[in-house]
């Protein structure tokens, strides 16, 4: 059963085409990667299914329903971008808090979120760690805070290198 589903979106920005016509299918509970050189619309794609931009034409359905015209809000979709977007000042647990009422941080969903991303110990942390595989783990668990019901992220594809004999 697809849980996601986008059909014939076009997106431009000017006269600069980012989505022409895009098609795609994600079913629920599986893991897919959106591959594509610098520029192809990935990240506007992206954007698009969270509700960040708004399509020129086409249609995003999400459990069935179609959430074209519905804000991000409403859409119940986190976006982690390639950078993270943790705020510095505040600490891991806090950036997870961010815009969550005081009913849900008292209700354990902080706790909740970072035990199941692997992070309950970084909680007093500061938001930009310093080391960069934390970074990642880090930026995720402000998305799903908000009871997000999908999570998407924007990586970026590095080639493996190859070994030398």
């Amino acid at each position: 059963m697809a849980n996601l589903t986008a059909c014939g979106l076009r997106k431009s920005y000017g006269r600069t085409v980012a989505l022409a016509g895009v098609d795609l299918t994600v079913r629920s509970g599986s893991l897919t990667a959106v591959l594509g050189p610098s520029g192809c619309g990935k990240t506007t794609l992206l954007r698009c299914v969270a509700g960040f931009e708004s399509c020129d034409a086409g249609d995003i359905i999400i459990a069935g329903r179609s959430v074209t015209t519905l804000p991000p809000h409403r859409r119940r979709v986190g976006i982690v971008p390639q950078e993270g977007a943790l705020f510095p000042h505040l600490n891991v647990f806090d950036n997870v808090a961010y815009g969550l009422d005081r009913a849900v941080r008292r209700s354990g969903r902080v706790e909740a979120v970072l035990a199941l991303v692997g992070l309950e110990g970084l909680a007093p942390t500061l938001g930009r760690p310093t080391a960069a595989g934390r970074r990642r783990p880090s930026a995720r668990p402000p998305a799903a805070g908000r009871s997000a019901r999908r999570t998407i992220q924007c990586s970026r594809c590095r080639a493996s290198r190859r070994p030398t004999s």
